[in-house]
């Protein structure tokens, strides 16, 4: 599955004629989103259970790249320098599960007793995100002085998955009470990303 996540740029400019001399004003804008870079997650993850499961998969070990360009221009001219944070595509990227509460939901479609087998969902576009911080310490190119560049935000994780299922066994019945005459499946996000299965009179 492909993740796209969110890049950051930082500009840095300065219109003095000397931009090389440590005396020079530079200007610093906020950063702004910049654009998308997809990871791959290598690892396939089924949930399997006989029991309650309440449970939420997130992308992990993915790789983040501070790097610079500019240009140091002739007189009159703006000089400038561009700070990006973007993420880079390992090969090692997961998707770990936690546990998390549910909550109640929209009613969405069921899967009657008895039937056995599997019934396929669509799900819609889903969001996740994560704290990021980063600083690094860059030194003049003329004198000693030094600038430190700090990110601290959000990384929007997005990606879209066709599909869910949800199977069914004989086993599965059996556990259920005898009055259970559906397994009900409930909505809890309008994206329909987070869902939950209740068996029902």
């Amino acid at each position: 599955m492909e993740v796209p996540i969110d890049s950051y740029e930082k500009l840095y400019w300065t219109d003095d004629p000397e931009p090389r001399n440590p005396e020079a004003i530079w200007y610093v804008e906020p950063w702004e989103k910049s654009g998308l870079t997809k990871i791959t997650i290598d690892d396939e993850t089924e949930l399997s259970t006989t029991e309650s499961s309440s449970k939420l998969w997130y992308p992990s070990n993915v790789k983040f790249i501070m790097a610079t360009e500019g240009a140091i221009a002739s007189p009159g001219q703006i000089s400038w320098v561009i700070v990006k944070i973007y993420v880079y595509d390992t090969g090692f990227n997961g998707a770990p599960a936690a546990s998390w509460s549910p909550g109640t939901g929209t009613y969405y479609d069921n899967i009657p007793r008895p039937y056995t087998g599997s019934k396929t969902f669509p799900i819609a576009v889903v969001h996740i995100s994560q704290p990021f911080s980063e600083s690094y310490t860059y030194t003049s190119v003329v004198g000693y002085r030094t600038a430190t560049v700090d990110y601290k935000g959000i990384f929007t994780f997005t990606y879209r998955a066709n599909y869910y299922t949800i199977k069914v066994g004989v086993y599965d019945w059996s556990k259920a009470s005898s009055n259970a005459q559906e397994l009900a499946i409930y909505i809890l996000r309008n994206d329909a990303s987070q869902v939950k299965a209740v068996y029902k009179p």
